[in-house]
């Protein structure tokens, strides 16, 4: 069964969901936009758009809404994503696409 965790993100709950198959393939497809950026450059330039699909990927947002979201906000998705997808996270590493989403980065 597909893990979801619900946020609640100003007024507005969210529904953070586990990645599926055919959305690890996507996102390894894009893997080479997001490798090795650090965090505080996700939403900078190009690496939005990357992002903003792991975004629609991982949640019930609309496009349109996570561009209302503040930076803590986002933070706090962000937060959520990683919990409800740390098997995600740490397959990319094995697959030497470690640095998506991280703070070290």
């Amino acid at each position: 069964m597909r893990l979801e965790k619900v946020i609640e993100i100003g007024n507005k709950k969210v529904i953070v969901k586990e990645l599926r198959v055919k959305d690890l393939r996507n996102l390894l497809d894009r893997g080479e936009e997001l490798a090795n950026v650090p965090l505080k450059d996700l939403l900078k330039g190009n690496n939005y758009n990357a992002i903003l699909h792991l975004f629609v990927c991982c949640t019930d947002l609309p496009p349109e809404h996570v561009e209302e979201l503040s930076i803590s906000e986002i933070k706090e998705l962000v937060q959520a994503i990683m919990e409800v997808n740390k098997d995600f996270f740490d397959l990319l590493k094995v697959l030497g696409v470690a640095a998506i989403m991280t703070e070290e980065s």
